[in-house]
């Protein structure tokens, strides 16, 4: 029991020495947003990227990017801690919602899905579900809107190429989104879209994949890229359309719409 004791102490001595020692290291730094000590949270390697790429004449840069950055990093760094109490753990966690917070607020979409992944992390002693899945289904609409808007601007003829392939990546999202919704009515009394309406996508998205021109490998590349980022959000939808709501058909049909609109535009 001692002994158990002396290791606690001891690893905890060693975290106050680690935290004195960085704060003397970024003391010569000052920032609005970031607390100068909370530098001393990121691994070496991290601290290198953020002196490099965060500050400038010796004043921290409170970017959306640089905020997102020292967020998510002092979290993996707990998250990764082989050896951390539950004091420690959470010391991390708080330091890095606050800090993918105030990314959020600057207009960090990744610092929306890192925080979304941190509420879920099952190495968290105070998961927050309900959160997460929340910042998911808010991210799924993000991530349409911020394609769409996308496309407006790059509409035009020497951004064609660019322009064919963003809308075939819309289109494959969109399929991926209208599929899950498609499986989910399967084999129950309800149904967001029906067989029919599933065959005309996949048509649509034909229609598109024409259009663009792309290659083949631009068209695997591209799906395994909306699939890769779109993964766990996409889990997200699965659990909520377990329950039928008039809420979820209305999202089905207006993901439906936004397809047929890309053969016209």
């Amino acid at each position: 029991m001692k002994l158990a004791c002396g290791y606690i102490i001891k690893k905890n001595i060693q975290f106050s020495i680690l935290i004195l020692y960085n704060f003397f290291y970024f003391s010569n730094l000052s920032a609005e947003k970031i607390y100068i000590s909370d530098l001393s949270l990121l691994n070496n390697n991290d601290k290198r990227i953020f002196k490099s790429q965060c500050t400038k004449d010796n004043k921290v840069i409170p970017s959306s990017e640089c905020l997102n950055f020292i967020g998510i990093k002092i979290y993996l760094v707990g998250y990764l801690k082989k050896e951390i109490s539950k004091k420690e753990l959470e010391l991390f966690k708080k330091k890095s919602i606050q800090y993918l917070n105030l990314a959020i607020d600057s207009g960090s979409r990744k610092a929306l899905k890192n925080l979304a992944w941190v509420y879920s992390s099952s190495k968290s002693n105070s998961i927050d579900l309900q959160k997460s899945s929340e910042m998911f289904k808010e991210l799924k609409k993000e991530n349409l809107t911020y394609k769409i808007n996308n496309l407006s601007k790059t509409n035009n003829t020497k951004k064609r190429k660019k322009y064919n392939l963003a809308k075939l990546e819309l289109a494959i999202l969109l399929i991926e989104n209208l599929t899950v919704y498609y499986k989910s009515g399967q084999n129950k009394d309800f149904n967001y879209i029906t067989e029919k309406q599933m065959k005309d996508a996949k048509n649509i998205l034909k229609k598109v994949i024409l259009q663009s021109k792309a290659s083949e490998d631009q068209i695997k590349s591209l799906r395994s890229k909306v699939r890769n980022k779109n993964e766990i959000v996409l889990s997200f939808l699965r659990e909520d359309l377990k329950l039928n709501s008039k809420k979820n058909k209305k999202d089905a049909d207006e993901y439906l719409k936004r397809l047929k609109s890309l053969i016209t535009n």
